[in-house]
């Protein structure tokens, strides 16, 4: 593996008004030229079922934002990155299909939500209060990825209707949390992708200890990712991700593996 890059999905790699065919054809292009892909995304453990198995994709992801690690549960590379993510402080939780589960041991629950929105004067919509009909309408998801999204492991995104999400913010740096707003949800969260990537990178590098590093996102949130040895770039749009990885990897023709 010449590179690895810890990335974002949505809104990174791909949007409702972004050809999914473009973004496909970029990794297969970069599955060819060597550069590995691990998934550090808002996504839920259900809909990285799909995501996994993309071209460049390697076989550990973080999900719901950093709140779960993957990795695989055979050998050589499974128990060894596990045994790295484990020293970050997350919790073995089982295995599922073919994948051994690390979770963070502590989470805000409902009750810690409420507190919050008393304390702050936010108000605030969970997940499970928005109808699919409304979240496909604003993610442009197609009906089976929206259920995939709803079954969260980790605490619930919401969306802010009322108020202002820096009071939110600071109240939660109160309590030692993190306040991630994304595109379309924000989640209160004691750990953040940044946590993920710190767990991933060791056992990745010990892997490819000559491999290049980077951190892809669009969001504020996305730039936690950030760290030493793994340099962050920001995107705007999933056709400037494109063009970044045009740029940074153009020792070879892109249309000459894109097409084939």
């Amino acid at each position: 593996m010449r590179v690895i890059v810890f990335s974002d999905i949505d809104g990174t790699m791909t949007s409702p008004d972004f050809p999914w065919e473009a973004t496909l054809d970029t990794l297969r292009a970069c599955e060819a030229y060597g550069i590995g892909i691990v998934a550090v995304t808002s996504k839920t453990l259900d809909e990285m079922a799909v995501w996994r198995r993309l071209p460049a994709f390697l076989p550990c992801f973080a999900y719901e934002s950093g709140w779960g690690i993957a990795v695989p549960s055979d050998e050589p590379y499974g128990p060894a990155w596990g045994a790295f993510v484990r020293r970050r402080g997350y919790r073995f939780v089982g295995e599922s299909d073919g994948l051994t589960l690390y979770e963070w041991p502590q989470r805000p629950d409902p009750e810690d939500l409420r507190r919050a929105v008393e304390a702050t004067g936010v108000r605030i919509r969970l997940l499970p209060e928005i109808p699919p009909a409304t979240l496909a309408c604003w993610s442009g998801l197609s009906s089976e990825a929206v259920q995939r999204a709803y079954r969260r492991r980790g605490p619930l995104p919401f969306v802010i209707e009322a108020g202002s999400w820096r009071t939110l913010a600071a109240w939660a740096r109160t309590r030692g949390w993190y306040l991630l707003r994304g595109k379309l949800l924000t989640t209160l969260t004691p750990v953040h992708k940044g946590h993920a990537v710190g767990a991933l990178y060791p056992g990745l590098r010990r892997t490819w200890p000559r491999a290049a590093f980077w951190a892809v996102g669009d969001t504020a949130s996305d730039r936690r990712m950030a760290r030493r040895g793994v340099p962050f770039v920001g995107v705007d749009h999933p056709r400037t991700w494109r063009r970044w990885m045009q740029r940074l990897f153009r020792s070879k023709p892109w249309d000459d593996v894109s097409s084939s």
